[in-house]
């Protein structure tokens, strides 16, 4: 088998005892793709290898640890691993994408990341002319906030407009900022004085709007309509 790196192995390789738990079998057509796979120059050593082993155990089914392993310089656990997952789960050389749990900040976090981000350093007597991802964190934390500085980078680069870009010095911070936005922002979380809503609970939201005036005034009817002379 020219794809491997060494001579390839003899079909009586394996010399007794129980042959491997896992036992793939391959098709034409994806014998084929690994051939052609472990040719190229441009892909990805992971791939190459996956298709390398896939060509070793279509010559030698049997071939056992730490045969596998060795011929191709990987760990046997890895060789394991692609016998049981293509026994089991079908033929395939790319990595299956992982699935992300989406990202979700607490809004009191991210009121408090953005406030402080916007505010001057020298308010807290910080040696600094500018706010880093760290000295938010370490204010944060400072304040109950349990956020690492990964965390204040990832906040801070969600945010669409990015305030404190530009105009960091017109961000006053109110010494009870946190208690203060907790009253706004906790109901919407479903939290109350630091208590779950039950179940009959509600939150009614209203907006104040002093430029729209409420009047009491008379509605008439539409008149009938006439020829204008």
């Amino acid at each position: 088998m020219h794809t491997l790196p060494h001579a390839p192995l003899r079909q009586h390789a394996w010399h007794g005892g129980p042959p491997p738990e896992w036992q793939p079998k391959f098709s034409g057509k994806q014998i084929r793709l690994a051939r052609a796979v472990a040719r190229q120059r441009r892909t990805a050593h992971a791939v190459v290898q996956r298709a390398r082993l896939a060509l070793l155990l279509r010559q030698c089914p049997r071939t056992r640890s730490p045969e596998a392993p060795r011929r191709l310089g990987q760990s046997a656990g890895w060789v394991y691993h692609w016998r049981r997952h293509w026994a089991t789960n079908g033929f395939m050389l790319e990595d299956q994408p992982r699935p992300e749990r989406p990202r979700v900040f607490a809004a009191l976090a991210r009121a408090v990341v953005f406030a402080e981000a916007c505010a001057l350093p020298s308010q807290r007597q910080l040696p600094l002319s500018r706010h880093s991802a760290a000295s938010i964190q370490e204010v944060a934390v400072g304040e109950g906030i349990m956020v690492s500085v990964r965390t204040v980078q990832r906040i801070l680069a969600e945010d669409a407009l990015k305030p404190w870009h530009y105009r960091s010095w017109i961000g006053p911070r109110d010494p009870d900022f946190r208690s203060k936005a907790a009253v706004i922002l906790d109901p919407y979380q479903g939290i109350w004085r630091g208590r779950r809503l039950g179940p009959n609970d509600f939150v009614v939201c209203a907006d104040e709007k002093p430029g729209i005036q409420a009047r009491r005034h008379r509605v008439e009817p539409p008149g009938r309509g006439g020829w204008a002379g």
